[in-house]
């Protein structure tokens, strides 16, 4: 038999406040249903009732209750604070969407307007460039050719599908 669920007591003000925002149309659902639990669990539920009124795991309602109980106390962070997603690890982005989205666009134009002689883009000749126009401070190849794969772009094609030859109707 495993312990005894954690008992979470609710002042007033928190209860009101938890059961508005809860009930609030604008409130994400995922804090919404945090909320919940921790409502329920202030009622006296156990998880497994929790769990199945609000048709979430044991697992879940376990976590946010003792998420909930942790962050008790004089110092205890505002409400919806206490109920958001913590910060997950891992390096930062390096590149912002506008980056990518710059480069992206230039891939969608011919080189000439850029001064390069040529008739179609490389990944190296986009790094190049987008380091020439201060774009971006530094990328790799790879991270280049990465992106227009995900944006189903192949700028190698560019004057096929973009730019089509002069005597052809589109």
């Amino acid at each position: 038999m495993g312990l005894p669920p954690l008992l979470i007591q609710l002042q007033s003000d928190e209860r009101k406040e938890l059961e508005h925002l809860a009930h609030r149309p604008s409130t994400p659902q995922q804090l919404a249903q945090r909320m919940r639990i921790v409502l329920l669990a202030a009622d006296g539920l156990n998880n497994v009732e929790i769990s199945q009124q609000l048709g979430v795991s044991t697992k879940m309602v376990r976590y946010w209750r003792r998420r909930w109980k942790e962050s008790e106390g004089d110092q205890a962070p505002p409400l919806l604070d206490r109920l958001s997603d913590r910060e997950r690890p891992g390096a930062p982005m390096k590149f912002s969407l506008f980056q990518q989205v710059d480069v992206l666009a230039m891939a969608c134009r011919r080189p000439e307007d850029y001064g390069i002689e040529s008739s179609q883009w490389t990944a190296r000749m986009l790094r190049d460039q987008a380091v020439e126009e201060g774009i971006i401070d530094s990328i790799s190849v790879r991270h280049i050719r990465r992106w227009l794969n995900e944006a189903d772009l192949k700028p190698h094609q560019i004057r096929y599908w973009l730019f089509p030859p002069s005597g052809s109707r589109v």
